[in-house]
């Protein structure tokens, strides 16, 4: 897999950071041309990087973002180009804990029990049978296969709703709307699996021998 790093100037010089896979270029630039940034104006686009690691093109990005200064005086919404988010422990693959926040939390959490467990007479009848019907030809992951995981990750890592509007906003639950909470809610239908099902297929919480 071949990953890049682009450079987007607009018609009136502000400048975007981006990155996407080679494959997928084509679509990326489509969704650019759009976007509420982009489809008002004409725009020239330049590849700065390209590279088979994720991991290091993901770097470039940010220091492309700085050497432009497309956060300040450009396009991009992030410090370091991965969304609308100002905390640097931010990535568009999750916000990144210490391994002591990890610890605290984990201490915290164990033991407990779920809410519902043991219980019955939780859900109504009605409601049962609508959780029934959207679960309906949902699979697990004991259904994917590597192919269709890769498939996954490849599409989650193209950054393909970095121009979407609902990222960084505050949802109903009073949380803000992530990058990665964007792709699982769109992408669940695409795929046949639940939003949590993907959500940990790219926290990497399972398939742990597929690389990121």
């Amino acid at each position: 897999m071949i990953y890049m790093v682009y450079k987007i100037t607009r018609d009136d010089g502000k400048i975007y950071i981006g990155t996407t896979y080679e494959k997928g270029y084509k679509s990326r630039m489509w969704q650019h041309k759009n976007s509420n940034r982009f489809k008002e104006h004409t725009f020239q686009v330049e590849i700065l990087e390209q590279n088979t690691s994720y991991r290091y093109i993901e770097e470039r990005e940010e220091f492309y973002v700085k050497l432009y200064d497309s956060y300040n005086n450009g396009l991009n919404k992030s410090i370091d180009g991965k969304g609308n988010h100002m905390s640097t422990k931010f990535t568009t693959k999750g916000y990144k804990f210490s391994n002591e926040s990890r610890r605290k939390m984990s201490k915290i959490h164990k033991g407990c029990t779920p809410w519902n467990k043991g219980k019955t007479g939780v859900y109504d009848k009605d409601t049962l049978e609508k959780m029934s019907k959207k679960r309906k030809g949902i699979k697990g992951f004991c259904k994917l296969d590597k192919k269709k995981v890769i498939e996954i990750l490849t599409d989650f890592n193209s950054h393909v709703f970095i121009d979407d509007e609902r990222i960084g906003k505050i949802m109903k639950n009073g949380k803000r709307m992530t990058y990665d909470r964007a792709f699982c809610k769109t992408y669940g239908k695409k795929y046949g699996l639940t939003e949590q099902c993907i959500y940990k297929l790219i926290k990497k919480e399972t398939w742990q021998d597929v690389e990121k």
